[in-house]
């Protein structure tokens, strides 16, 4: 099993009725480039969260997720990816 810290990007936007909703997650090769890519994405969208996640390769499953940096408006999605 090899564990291998991942970094991702979230843009949010906006939902139905004014809801936010995910928008597709994108990887990030380092943790500078991750901050980088969200406060861009944040341009373009209501807001993008900057996250470390660790990641199983064998299976891909991701725990200890790590909050980077969140730009403009985002949800929680430390509480939902720990749950």
């Amino acid at each position: 099993m090899k564990i291998v810290e991942k970094f991702i990007v979230i843009p949010f936007r906006k939902g139905p009725r004014g809801s936010i909703i995910l928008g597709e997650m994108r990887q990030a090769s380092n943790e500078g480039s991750a901050e980088r890519i969200a406060e861009s994405m944040a341009r373009y969208n209501l807001g993008a969260s900057a996250i470390a996640v660790l990641v199983d390769e064998e299976n891909g499953y991701m725990t200890s997720p790590r909050l980077i940096k969140e730009f403009g408006q985002v949800m929680n999605v430390i509480e939902d990816m720990a749950a």
